[in-house]
């Protein structure tokens, strides 16, 4: 469950900014300006909502507690 759900948290905002910016460079003719800057900033979002996933579902704790020993 978490595997699928930590795949869309990634890959959602990457397809929509991706989008989002391509849609922008067609009606500014900025190719590919405004296509990769969606994907940079959905690939940081992406990676952002990742990590509170994974420090809400407690990923993080436990490896702490293991390093700890």
């Amino acid at each position: 469950m978490l595997v699928g759900q930590l795949g869309f948290t990634i890959a959602i905002p990457i397809a929509l900014l991706a989008l989002l910016g391509y849609w922008v460079d067609g009606r500014f003719h900025t190719a590919p300006l405004f296509i990769l800057l969606g994907l940079l900033l959905g690939l940081i979002s992406g990676i952002f909502g990742a990590y509170r996933l994974l420090k809400t579902a407690g990923i993080f704790r436990s490896y702490e507690k293991k390093k700890d020993r």
